[in-house]
């Protein structure tokens, strides 16, 4: 499980990274002091969960799910502050945490609460960054990565495979493959023998690069199996 934490206290930060990781080794935390890094990092990393402090340098952390919940990010954000009174509880969860506790925390009960934020969320998208099995394709920076390796693709190719990585589990169409490989020729005819080489020099260096999901023919289009 990989969590984002905004905290400037440092001995705070140590106290809950110990505690997290000493109950769970799979827990990797990116440990950030202020908001604009941290914005920064949820917006381009897929994390499974965000612990925010509010008071931290440049403000107050609810600034952070707020930026984050209004460009539809639903990472599962757990607010861990000392602004502990029922206002303030009532502040955070209004926008847009899906929980909150005071820093007097018990850490089993710190990381039950983690694991049922992010049962909560495991169905929910991130706009700019898509899985599929162990695909992550990063649509901002145009990266595809399979089991964390980047698959360095061709711009082409990367829309290809986010093409049929989005309509998945269905086959993506023709049209849908034409419109995202050659946008500028999409008013045009679709040129079955371009998609079909692109998508055969795709498949080739997906293989080389130890992919093992595939892209397969499907009735009037691709089909992502992973």
């Amino acid at each position: 499980m990989k969590i984002l934490l905004l905290e400037d206290v440092e001995f705070m930060a140590d106290n809950i990274r110990t505690s997290l990781t000493g109950l769970d080794a799979a827990i990797t935390i990116d440990h950030f002091v202020d908001l604009a890094s941290a914005l920064d990092a949820a917006l381009s990393v897929s994390y499974d969960c965000l612990l925010l402090d509010r008071n931290v340098i440049g403000g107050d952390g609810l600034d952070v799910l707020t930026a984050l919940r209004t460009r539809n990010v639903r990472t599962p954000a757990l607010i861990l502050s000392q602004l502990n009174t029922i206002d303030d509880r009532v502040t955070g969860l209004g926008a847009g945490a899906d929980d909150y506790l005071g820093k007097d925390f018990e850490p089993r009960e710190l990381l039950a609460r983690i694991h049922a934020a992010v049962r909560r969320g495991q169905h929910e998208s991130h706009p700019l960054i898509l899985k599929r099995g162990a695909f992550e394709l990063h649509r901002l920076a145009q990266k595809a990565y399979w089991n964390g390796s980047d698959l360095k693709l061709e711009p082409v190719q990367f829309d290809l495979l986010l093409c049929v990585a989005e309509a998945h589990p269905s086959p993506a169409t023709y049209d849908a493959v034409w419109v995202a490989g050659w946008p500028s020729w999409s008013g045009l005819n679709i040129q079955k023998p371009w998609i079909q080489t692109a998508i055969s020099r795709m498949r080739r260096k997906l293989r080389e690069s130890g992919v093992s999901a595939e892209i397969k023919a499907a009735n009037g289009g691709y089909v992502l199996e992973v």
